[in-house]
């Protein structure tokens, strides 16, 4: 689905339909998100796959809307910029569209699931030098291999990748399984959010640090705006901190 928010720009929302995206349960989340590490294994292989139909999702996208652009809009939207932001294995997606679809220019991966990435060819592709991406994780679920990855790929950006993180919060912090179970079970039993951050608080942090890197990323050119600092932006930029967090 896609519509025109106030200041104009296209936003879409691209929902996975593919039935090679279910994992079917077959394997543990903790066993899923942080010890399957070698390339090799077949659940990497798998992980993979998934990845790639959802980056070809995101092509296909891009090409259906320049197409109601041409049909319906006589192609009066400008549609040579695309910024991109996903969650968990949309965060991973994100980085993979970004290196693979030079028509995105940057974006936002919220708490981001590297392991499905070939590193190697995503690495290689001459659209991190000329994109802006930040990796925004929380603080209680990342950890050290995951967070190598992001530096790998920051480093080869020449520095217009780059990370921090959002202080006391957990994965779920950053989509709405929180607001289905409430605050106690959210924080003390399914340990979904951070316990000592207010879900609505880390909520609207995550929401103004997508909406005013986005629209830096959009308005300002690659070389000028590397230096941007969305915290300085911020209602509460104390949230916000630079250094690398792992369990």
């Amino acid at each position: 689905s896609y519509l025109l928010d106030g200041e104009g720009n296209v936003v879409m929302t691209i929902i996975v339909t593919h039935p090679e995206h279910v994992i079917q349960g077959k394997v543990a989340y903790e066993f899923t998100f942080t010890r399957l590490t070698h390339p090799s294994d077949e659940d990497w292989k798998f992980r993979n796959k998934q990845i790639n139909l959802r980056v070809g999702d995101v092509r296909s996208t891009i090409e259906h809307l320049r197409a109601v652009n041409n049909k319906n809009f006589q192609g009066k939207l400008q549609l040579d910029r695309f910024m991109m932001t996903g969650h968990s294995f949309g965060g991973g997606t994100t980085v993979a569209s970004i290196a693979q679809i030079p028509d995105i220019i940057g974006g936002v991966a919220l708490d981001a699931w590297t392991y499905p990435l070939e590193v190697e060819k995503d690495l290689d592709s001459p659209n991190l030098q000329r994109s802006r991406l930040l990796f925004l994780n929380s603080e209680l679920w990342q950890w050290r291999q995951n967070l190598d990855r992001m530096d790998r790929f920051c480093e080869k950006s020449g520095g217009t990748w780059k990370k921090l993180t959002l202080k006391g919060s957990h994965h779920h912090n950053f989509d709405e399984s929180p607001l289905w179970f409430g605050p106690l079970l959210s924080k003390h039993i399914l340990k979904l959010s951070g316990p000592n951050l207010d879900f609505e608080i880390g909520l609207r942090c995550i929401a103004q640090v997508c909406v005013r890197f986005g629209r830096n990323l959009l308005e300002a050119s690659i070389e000028s705006s590397t230096d941007y600092d969305v915290r300085k932006e911020l209602d509460d930029p104390e949230l916000i901190i630079g250094s690398d967090q792992e369990r």
